[in-house]
């Protein structure tokens, strides 16, 4: 009957009949449903974005290093909502990873966010490897993140320098040009003048 309220103390009866209670597969499945159909409408999506707006619960905190590793490693691989059958490659899987993260933010701190390259301060910055990752990889036999994790090559800070997106465009090993580079040697001379100092 549209329009009728239950009574508290008849909903509280209802609700503790339900516990404990099993359903089945098809009602389950039915929930399942409506609750994916409810949720796909753009109304209810536009009412979900606007209930957080506002939302400042988080503004200015960060998560402690050991906490992002547990949450990372918590949606790794199959276990991850991301998932799709492994189809990541190798390169893309370290540069999403948390311990990539952290190895990048010691960079910048290490050369107090500035463009080694230039020297211009205030601007967005990129981690390079100066020996490029590729390189290292392809030295180590590494085919996996899980071989690439003890790697300390790949995570030594010293290998690595601030650069803004112009000077990291000059590098050799920028974006697509780092496959068709032969990456049989060592370590490009281009990538000299960005060693650090000291």
């Amino acid at each position: 009957m549209k329009g009728y309220v239950i009574p508290p103390e008849v909903l509280a009866k209802m609700v503790k009949a339900r516990i404990g209670g099993k359903r089945s597969d098809a009602t389950k499945l039915k929930m399942s449903e409506s609750i994916r159909k409810t949720l796909s409408s753009p109304e209810v999506k536009q009412k979900m974005i606007n209930a957080q707006m506002g939302n400042k619960k988080w503004l200015g905190k960060k998560h402690k290093s050991e906490t992002i590793l547990k949450m990372s490693e918590a949606q790794r691989g199959d276990k991850g909502s991301r998932w799709d059958g492994g189809k990541s490659l190798l390169h893309h899987i370290i540069r999403e990873s948390s311990k990539y993260s952290i190895w990048r933010n010691g960079v910048f701190v290490r050369d107090n966010y500035v463009c080694k390259g230039c020297g211009a301060k205030g601007v967005y910055l990129q981690a390079h490897h100066i020996k490029s990752l590729a390189i290292i990889l392809k030295e180590n036999d590494i085919t996996t993140f899980e071989q690439a994790i003890p790697c300390s090559e790949i995570w030594d800070n010293d290998n690595g320098v601030s650069l803004c997106i112009p000077c990291h465009k000059k590098t050799d090993t920028y974006g697509v040009k780092k496959f068709y580079q032969k990456i049989s040697s060592p370590q490009d001379k281009e990538f000299d003048k960005f060693a650090p100092v000291g």
